[in-house]
């Protein structure tokens, strides 16, 4: 495995609001702030005042929470 292969690229709530559609900034934000109840934590990453988002891992995130909400278990606790 190589270095390149390895690294994860992260967004900042900026760039990931500008390149995808959904959620927006705002929305991120408010995702963000409650990263952990909802089920995101595994995607947000904080660097001092700097907040870091790996796509990927956000979008799986999505997708772990939908497989959840439809067997009767939502972590997120209603609406995203």
């Amino acid at each position: 495995m190589t270095i390149e292969s390895s690294v994860k690229n992260y967004l900042t709530v900026k760039q990931f609001a500008a390149k995808f559609p959904w959620p927006s900034e705002s929305a991120l934000r408010a995702i963000i702030q409650n990263a952990s109840e909802r089920g995101f934590d595994t995607a947000i990453k904080r660097f001092y005042r700097r907040v870091l988002i790996d796509p990927q891992e956000f979008f799986a995130c999505l997708d772990r929470i939908q497989g959840s909400s439809s067997s009767g278990s939502n972590k997120a606790g209603g609406k995203l």
